[in-house]
This record gives C-alpha cells, structure tokens and sequence, in this order.
C-alpha cells in the first residue's frame, strides 16, 4: 500500500461516494468505537454488537483479536456486492447518488473520521511513537483529487478525546497478547461493557482489571 507521511497539512475532501463504506473495505473498531455503536442501536451491553451479527472479532497484527464491522452481502447480476449496515445511500437535490454514514458524526468509528488519515502507534521502551500517514480511503475515491487544505493540528484538537482512548485500548491489547488469553476471555473482559456507564470510568475498570491481574501481566 502507497502512503506518505503527514506532518503538517494534507489535500482531501469527502464527496459522500460512499466508495469507502462498500466493497473490501475493513473498519477495524477500538472500545470506545463499540461503546458509542451501541448506543447508537440502544443496547445494553457491547457484546451485543456481536451477538447481532454487526461485528465480530478478527485475528489482527501480533496475533491480536480485533473487531471489525460486518458488511452485508448481496448478488446481483452474478456478482457479490458487500456494504457497510450503517450506510444509507439517498439522492440530493440535484439527483446524485449520495453514500450517506448513519453513525455521522457522534457515533462514527474513528478510523472512518479521520480517513485519509491513518494512525500508527509504536510502543517501545523509550515511550509511545505515532505518526499520521495519508491512505487512499478507497481505490476510486474522488475525494483525494480535491484541493481543499486539511491541519494535522486542527483533526488531533477535534479528536483528540477519541486518539487518547484509542492508545489506551492499543495497551491492553497488547497486554491481553502477552498474557495469550483466548477469544472467549478478551471478548468477556475487553469487549463486553455495559453502556449505562460514562466511558472513561468503563476503561478505567478495565484498566485497573489489567494491572490487579497477575496472570501474566
């Protein structure tokens, strides 16, 4: 895959093709991705995301278990077309095919908000790295042929909630690598949280689960 680095602007924007959202295309979700999904649909719990079909867990890098969303999946003239559930394609006023997000913009996964941008994060002994690459959303996407300037600074300030609940997720699952609990264990301790609770006090529990647990850690 081509990417660049960005450091400081990049040239993007989105015109509603809803190429990104159909397709090959992966959605890999974090904890506060799935806890705002689910109440978006009203559950009580995130495991229901699961057991719904919405999304299900996938062998990730580092042999971790990531989840991911469930496209749907339909033939048509011969040919087997797959999509996101949350997108909803509708005309505007001038007759034009629009890929509209249904979770935009409150409960929307964070690899979809911040696309074209990509995060990868680095954990050593020195300290946390990440970087911020451009990354084509889709292979057609119309979007990148636009000139309209984007601030790295202005995308980490309006997420910046979001990235740090992120890094907090990319350690435990790191920890929960280490440990070689199986999917049953991550899905009942990392990715079964009741929604009736504010999200910084779920992953603080979750948090502190990790660091009493002498099982490995």
């Amino acid at each position: 895959m081509n990417f660049s680095v960005v450091k400081d602007t990049y040239n993007f924007a989105c015109t509603q093709c809803g190429n990104c959202c159909s397709g090959d295309q992966i959605v890999r979700l974090n904890l506060y991705d799935l806890y705002r999904m689910a109440l978006f649909l009203g559950l009580s719990n995130t495991r229901l995301l699961f057991d719904k079909g919405y999304v299900a867990l996938h062998s990730d890098e580092n042999e971790s278990l990531r989840p991911r969303i469930v496209f749907k999946s339909f033939r048509s003239k011969g040919k087997t077309m797959r999509f996101c559930p949350f997108l909803q394609n509708s005309l505007d006023e001038r007759g034009v095919l629009k890929g509209l997000c249904r979770l935009h913009p409150a409960h929307k996964p964070l690899i979809c908000s911040l696309a074209p941008l990509g995060r990868v994060v680095d954990f050593s002994q020195s300290g946390i790295k990440e970087k911020f690459i451009f990354v084509k959303p889709a292979p057609d996407c119309p979007g990148v042929e636009r000139s309209v300037k984007n601030k790295l600074d202005d995308v980490r300030l309006e997420f910046r909630q979001h990235l740090s609940f992120e890094k907090r997720y990319f350690l435990l699952l790191e920890k929960a690598v280490h440990k070689k609990w199986d999917k049953a264990q991550q899905m009942g301790i990392l990715y079964s949280m009741e929604t009736l609770h504010p999200f910084g006090q779920i992953l603080s529990e979750i948090e502190k689960y990790f660091s009493h647990d002498k099982n490995g850690s």
